[in-house]
Order: C-alpha cells, then sequence, then structure tokens
C-alpha cells in the first residue's frame, strides 16, 4: 500500500469520527495549554523588553514606557472581564476615561508617597472602577457573575 493512501486512511478514519482516547485527547489539550502558556509569557517578556529598548535608544523616559504597559494591561483585563460590555460605545468612553484616572492615580501616589503606597492605591482604585460600572452599566463584578464556559 502505498504511503499517501495510508495517509489518506488515518485523516479519513478521523474525519469519520474514530477519535482518540479520552486520556490521550485530554494530554494533548493540557499540552497545547501548556505550550500556548509559555508562547504567550514569551511574547509578553519579549514585547516589554523591547519597549524598553526602543525607549533606551530614543532616549525616552522608562517610566512612560512602565505606564503605558500598565495602561495596555488594564484595558486587556476589562476587556476580558467585560466582553459583552465592550459592544458599546459608551462602556469603550468609560473604561478609557477610567484609564485616564488610573494614570493619574499611579503619578499622583508615586510622585507624593512612593512605591508602597502603590499597590494599596491601585486596589482602592480597581474597588472604586467595579462600583462605578455597577452604579452606570449594572454589571457586577467578575466574581459575584459566575464563570463563563
Amino acid at each position: 500500500m502505498p504511503l499517501e493512501n495510508e495517509y489518506h486512511k488515518c485523516v479519513m478514519d478521523d474525519a469519520n469520527g474514530v477519535a482518540p482516547s479520552k486520556e490521550q485527547s485530554a494530554f494533548s489539550r493540557r499540552l497545547l495549554d501548556l505550550c500556548l502558556l509559555v508562547g504567550s509569557a514569551l511574547i509578553v517578556c519579549v514585547v516589554g523588553l523591547g519597549a524598553f529598548l526602543v525607549a533606551e535608544i530614543r532616549h525616552v523616559n522608562p517610566l512612560w514606557v512602565f505606564f503605558g504597559l500598565i495602561s495596555i494591561g488594564f484595558v486587556a483585563g476589562a476587556r476580558e472581564e467585560y466582553r459583552k460590555e465592550f459592544r458599546s460605545v459608551r462602556f469603550v468612553f468609560f473604561v478609557l476615561a477610567w484609564l485616564v484616572i488610573n494614570m493619574a492615580v499611579i503619578v499622583g501616589v508615586l510622585t507624593s508617597f512612593g512605591w508602597l503606597y502603590l499597590i494599596p492605591a491601585l486596589f482602592l482604585e480597581q474597588v472604586l472602577f467595579y462600583m462605578t460600572a455597577y452604579w452606570l452599566f449594572g454589571l457586577e463584578p467578575p466574581s459575584r457573575r459566575g464563570r463563563r464556559g
């Protein structure tokens, strides 16, 4: 039997419903998830280091890169938690306005009090974000809405 016919037979068996065992499928899913997680972490590291490298070459203060990466993380987190609500222009403007508030809190706390007070201030700011989202849009915090999918 030629090799291409053997390949065709295997592909057709998979297409006809002959699936790998559940253990093999679960293992391959976990392996794929692990590879995607490691790949994502490497991409984040390369982008972050690249941003700081460009800032060094262009003689830009590295704090601006730090603030920019925090902004990207904030928008990505809000996008993940409120996926459906990002279809509303009002909600997108709310998140962008809150991003400005977030940056003002970071800059204000760092200039006035230092790094030690940044974490409690960001925690308080995040609580106020969820409270404001609830008051304006009726959105409950993610932990109360239950798990998706």
